[in-house]
């Protein structure tokens, strides 16, 4: 594996908006960031923001949910290309997407 992404319980998240926290404030191509936000489970969240990705996260994300943080953090891993993802806990439904999701990536990669 080339990148190799941990993701921890404590996830960081900016007082800034959903796409920043997203890309890290960094240029991403919006078919990318879709991507990566689809994958991650983010997608029915991002469509309950009144604002969308220009929503607004506070106080390192008291308004979102332990599960949401979690997804941001895997979208972020996502749009970084990382081939492999580590966890320390993971929920039932987590485990279950990450694992669908790690076969994509390994099928893409052809790994």
């Amino acid at each position: 594996f080339g990148k190799i992404a941990n993701i921890d319980q404590n996830i960081f998240i900016f007082d800034n908006t959903f796409r920043n926290n997203l890309t890290l404030y960094r240029d991403v191509p919006e078919k990318k960031l879709m991507d990566a936000i689809e994958k991650a489970g983010l997608k029915k969240f991002l469509e309950l923001q009144p604002e969308g990705l220009d929503t607004v996260f506070k106080d390192n994300g008291n308004n979102i949910s332990g599960g949401e943080k979690s997804r941001i953090a895997i979208a972020r891993d996502l749009i970084s290309d990382c081939d492999c993802f580590c966890r320390d806990i993971l929920s039932v439904n987590s485990r279950i997407k990450m694992s669908n999701n790690c076969r994509i990536k390994c099928q893409e990669s052809k790994i």
